[in-house]
């Protein structure tokens, strides 16, 4: 998913397929931090969505997703994400979902095909939706 044009510093993505919580995490690694458009991706708000991130080849940002699992079973989902980017006024960022395969009563499936949707925000209040 790219995300293009008017970006400013605090954009928020959000889709919301089940409710979790998240914690912060530390920035990611970029060979140039102060050249780099993404400063910080922020997942300490309620209903954040836990992950971890790294850049990968030609600036895409890694987005991975950590599974929610089901006690006593091989059950896992990573049913959502929600999280803050903090970036470079103006700055094309591109966001790349890992650990989309959720695994239901022993059956793999991928939770790709049930994101159809995703939404951002340059203040948090007007939401525009997004390839």
């Amino acid at each position: 998913m790219g995300l293009a044009g008017g970006a400013v510093p605090d954009l928020v993505a959000g889709v919301s397929n089940s409710e979790k919580e998240g914690g912060m995490l530390p920035p990611a690694t970029a060979t140039s931090a102060n050249t780099a458009p993404l400063e910080f991706i922020d997942t300490s708000f309620e209903n954040a969505s836990p992950i971890w991130y790294d850049s990968g080849p030609g600036g895409v940002i890694n987005v991975h997703l950590l599974y929610d699992h089901e006690r006593s079973s091989p059950n896992r989902a990573a049913g959502h994400f929600h999280f803050l980017l903090q970036a470079r006024p103006g700055s094309a960022l591109t966001l790349e979902f890992r650990n989309l395969d959720n695994v239901w009563n022993g059956q793999p499936g991928s939770v790709a095909k049930e994101l159809k949707a995703a939404v951002i925000s340059s203040d948090g209040r007007n939401w525009e939706s997004v390839p």
